[in-house]
C-alpha cells in the first residue's frame, strides 16, 4: 500500500495538498550473503541483501487545482541493505533491516467531467517518475525440514522516498507553469522461500546461514504451554485507502479517486487461547480475542466535484476474531488470524481557495480482518510474551452526504470505501503461567 501527499504550484500560487494512495499485489526476487557468529552468549546473524519487486500497486491520482486525475500505477522498486538478526530456535531466524531504495511510477494521463461526461482526456498529466528513498523494516526465516537448505521468510518494509517536483504541460484546463510536489510512502508485507547454498544445518543443531560460518548449538529452550487466558498491550503503524466516488441529485458527477493516509496507534486487548495436538501431533493453538485501537492515522481529503479539500483522520477501531498457531519451538508460536473490526473515522470540513465550502460527517465503518504474526515467550519474567502482528482490513462501503456552501451542486453524496493495513507490536501477559513451561 502506498500513500503520497502532493499540492500543485502555477505561477508561484500554491494550491492546498492532499494525499491520494494506491495498493496491490508484487513478486520479489533478491540475494544476500549472511555471516552467523557467536557474541554475547547468543548467535547472532548479520548480512547484505539485494532484492527486485515487479508489481502493480494502483491508485488514482488527483490534482488539487483543476480536480482531474487518473490512475496511477507503482510499477517496480530495489533495494540494497543490511540486515542483523537472532536465532530463537535451532531453525528460527528473526532480524531487522534497512537501506538505500528506489521506485518507478508511471505517469498519469488527467482525465475530467466535460459536457457531463466522466474521464474526458485533458491531453496532459504527471510524467513517469523514478524516486529514491530508504527503507527499514524485519521479519522472520525459518529452515523448513522437507529439503536440505530451503528456509521460509516473511517480511514486513517501510519505505520513505524524497520529495520530487513534476512539472505539468498545458493541456485541456492546465495552463502552462503548474508544478506538482510529489511525496510518497509505501508500505509492503511479503513471504518467500529462500534457498542458502552450502547449507551445513543439521536437526537440532544451530543452522549455518551462510559460508563460511562458525554455528554454535542454542540452548533448549523451556517447553512452553498456550492454555490460557492473556491480556496485551503495545503500538505500531498503519496506512489507509478511501476509493471515494461523487453523485450530485443521483448522477454521477465524478469518477473513482483514491485517497490515502497513515499515522501510528496504540492497542490494549484480551484473549484466551487453547493448546492440542494434532495432525501427526502439530502443536496447534486455537483461540478467540478482541482489541481497542486508538490512533491518529492521518490524510488530506479532496472532493472530486469541486476541489474542495479537508483533514481526514481515522481515530480508533476495535475488532473481535479468532486465531489459529502452530508452536514452532518450545518458545515460540505463529499464528493467522480474522475476523470483525469497525473503525471510526473524523467527519471533514472541506475549503475551496482558503472558503468553507463543506463537509460531510464522521462514520463507523464495518468490514473484515485477515491477519499474521508471531508471539515468543520472554525468559525474564513468567508469563510475559512479545507479539508482533500484521493486519489488513477491508470495510464496508458507505454513502456519505456532502454538505455544500456556495461550491458545488445539491445532494452531494460521496460513495466512500476504506482499506487499512497495519504492523504492530506488543507485550502479553498471560495468566496462571508457572514459568517452568506450563499453565496451571
Amino acid at each position: 500500500m502506498w500513500n503520497q501527499d502532493h499540492s500543485t504550484e502555477s505561477l508561484g500560487f500554491s494550491a492546498s495538498g492532499s494525499t491520494s494512495g494506491g495498493r496491490g499485489g508484487f513478486g520479489v526476487i533478491g540475494g544476500g550473503c549472511d555471516y552467523q557468529f557467536s557474541a554475547l552468549n547468543t548467535n547472532l546473524v548479520i548480512g547484505a541483501l539485494a532484492d527486485f519487486d515487479f508489481m502493480d500497486l494502483h491508485g488514482t491520482y488527483q490534482d488539487p487545482v483543476a480536480g482531474y486525475g487518473s490512475d496511477e500505477h507503482e510499477r517496480n522498486a530495489w533495494a540494497i541493505g543490511a540486515r542483523i538478526g537472532y536465532l530463537v530456535t535451532p531453525s528460527l531466524l528473526t532480524y531487522i533491516n534497512g537501506g538505500y531504495t528506489e521506485t518507478h511510477f508511471d505517469a498519469v494521463n488527467y482525465t475530467g467531467l466535460f459536457g457531463g461526461v466522466i474521464g474526458v482526456p485533458s491531453g496532459t498529466g504527471l510524467p513517469e517518475h523514478t524516486y529514491t528513498g530508504g527503507f527499514i523494516g524485519g521479519g522472520t526465516e525459518y529452515a523448513l525440514g522437507l529439503l536440505p537448505g530451503l528456509f521460509l521468510r516473511n517480511e514486513y518494509r517501510y519505505a520513505s522516498y524524497r520529495s520530487a517536483d513534476l512539472a505539468v504541460p498545458p493541456g485541456v484546463g492546465f495552463p502552462a507553469g503548474l508544478l506538482v510536489h510529489a511525496d510518497k510512502d509505501v508500505q509492503t508485507i511479503s513471504t518467500g522461500l529462500v534457498y542458502k547454498f552450502g547449507w551445513a544445518g543439521q536437526p537440532g543443531s544451530a543452522p549455518t546461514l551462510g559460508l563460511p560460518l562458525k554455528a554454535r548449538a542454542v540452548p533448549p529452550p523451556s517447553a512452553a504451554n498456550w492454555t490460557g487466558c492473556y491480556v496485551d498491550g503495545g503500538g505500531g503503524y498503519g496506512m489507509w485507502n478511501q476509493d471515494g466516488s461523487e453523485t450530485s441529485s443521483g448522477a454521477l458527477v465524478s469518477a473513482t479517486t483514491t485517497g490515502g493516509g497513515r499515522g501510528w496507534f496504540g492497542t490494549a486487548g484480551g484473549g484466551c487461547d487453547y493448546q492440542f495436538k494434532a495432525f501427526n501431533n502439530w502443536n496447534l493453538v486455537a483461540g478467540p480475542f478482541g482489541d481497542f485501537d486508538l490512533m491518529n492515522s492521518h490524510g488530506v481529503f479532496e472532493n472530486e466535484s469541486f476541489g474542495a479539500t479537508g483533514e481526514e483522520s481515522e481515530r480508533s477501531a476495535w475488532a473481535i476474531g479468532g486465531r489459529l498457531g502452530y508452536v514452532i519451538g518450545p518458545p515460540l508460536l505463529t499464528y493467522v488470524n480474522g475476523g470483525f473490526s469497525q473503525t471510526k473515522f473524523d467527519g471533514v470540513s472541506l475549503a475551496t481557495l482558503g472558503a468553507p465550502s463543506g463537509s460531510f460527517a464522521s462514520h463507523k465503518y464495518d468490514g473484515w480482518f485477515v491477519g499474521g504474526g508471531t508471539e515468543y515467550a520472554l525468559t525474564w519474567l513468567p508469563g510475559l510474551f512479545w507479539r508482533n502482528e500484521y493486519r489488513f482490513t477491508g470495510y464496508r462501503s458507505a454513502d456519505l452526504p456532502v454538505t455544500t456552501t456556495g461550491f458545488g451542486g445539491t445532494g452531494l453524496v460521496l460513495h466512500s470505501a476504506v482499506d487499512v493495513q497495519t504492523i504492530g507490536t506488543a507485550l502479553v501477559y498471560k495468566f496462571n503461567w508457572t514459568g517452568a513451561g506450563a499453565m496451571r
